[in-house]
């Protein structure tokens, strides 16, 4: 809509011609603190983040939201009960219109439906069914952030709100709620766990992705039979890459190394820069080499958890690496994940005994 000159029409809240008083808004609400956070009080205060959550500036958002995970962290379920349908509509809606490039407000976004959900345990014939549909509409946004490589983007997705609520569903893996959400979710973290990048970036989104597929398997246990196979050999795919980054590093390394020590008789000035530049890459290399570390000891726990929920299918696939062609170090990897199967399972007996 435009005016008389010509101009567009943009949104004419008052934060928007003084953004300045967001902030101030914003640390007056985070001074409130349990006991005085009451049902009165969020009568008063959440229509006031509610607005900064709708609105189209990311900037705004975020704000809204920090406030919002504040408020929360300072109510009782009880004082909050009344408004738990309204925030996770607002909430939910506000994750699918925010700007996607934008990590933070979709961690801090999806974060408060997670929290939404924690606090309302007690609800649980109501909030059962609005948590998977919640939890199936943040995989279906993580799918479209998906085509578009932002690993921020996706990691903040991840880690945020779909991996605490796939965790909320696992916890009551008695009752399986997230076999409605088995296909939908393994179509979206398994091939983000077959990214092949090696900055820490690509390495956070494999393991968040890799620690989501844990709580999916959990809460899907009763169909994951099916998927078993897929499964497994995306798991060892993921290991396989890992190790082989892990040895072009140490190559790397042994290299930079040996350039040291050739240039070690040469000029003074000419030897330091080449050892400062070294020992920069040696350092980023480092970090590196850490964070594919990490992919490989969460994939083998992922794998373990496999092999234990998704039966003769992820054993085959095992059986079929070992008794194959394959690496040696891929041979071994499966070693690794029996024997990390087997203390699971030694785990998950111990803590029934001590339930007893």
């Amino acid at each position: 809509r435009g005016n008389s000159n010509g101009r567009k029409h943009v949104d004419r809240q008052a934060y928007n011609d003084i953004p300045a008083r967001v902030h101030s808004t914003v640390r007056l609400l985070t001074l409130m603190h349990f006991p005085y956070v009451t049902l009165g009080v969020m009568s008063d205060i959440l229509p006031i983040i509610y607005e900064l959550i709708d609105s189209s500036n990311s900037k705004f958002q975020s704000c809204g939201g920090a406030a919002f995970l504040h408020v929360l962290g300072q109510c009782t379920p009880t004082s909050f009960v009344e408004y738990h349908d309204t925030a996770v509509d607002i909430l939910t809606l506000a994750c699918r219109i925010c700007n996607r490039d934008d990590a933070i407000t979709l961690a801090i976004l999806s974060k408060s439906i997670a929290e939404v959900f924690r606090i309302a345990e007690g609800r649980k014939d109501k909030s059962r069914a609005k948590r998977r549909g919640v939890t199936s509409d943040l995989i279906s946004l993580l799918k479209n952030v998906t085509y578009k490589g932002d690993a921020a983007s996706i990691a903040a997705l991840l880690v945020g709100g779909i991996n605490p609520l796939l965790a909320q569903l696992a916890s009551k893996a008695a009752q399986a709620e997230s076999m409605e959400l088995c296909r939908n979710g393994l179509s979206a973290l398994l091939p983000l766990i077959r990214w092949d990048g090696t900055d820490v970036q690509h390495r956070t989104v494999q393991i968040a992705a890799l620690t989501g597929l844990c709580s999916l398997m959990m809460g899907a246990h009763p169909v994951m039979r099916h998927h078993g196979g897929k499964v497994m050999s995306e798991l060892l795919s993921c290991v396989g890459r890992a190790d082989r980054d892990l040895e072009i590093y140490n190559r790397m390394k042994a290299r930079l190394r040996q350039v040291r020590n050739d240039n070690s008789g040469k000029d003074q000035d000419r030897m330091n820069n080449t050892a400062s530049d070294g020992e920069r890459q040696e350092s980023f290399n480092n970090v590196e080499m850490c964070a594919a570390k990490l992919v490989i000891s969460t994939a083998i726990h992922a794998a373990s958890v496999a092999l234990i929920l998704c039966g003769d299918k992820s054993e085959k696939i095992l059986r079929t690496v070992e008794e194959g062609t394959y690496k040696e170090h891929l041979v071994k990897r499966c070693g690794n994940i029996r024997s990390a199967a087997t203390l699971v399972m030694k785990h998950e007996v111990e803590k029934d005994e001590n339930t007893i």
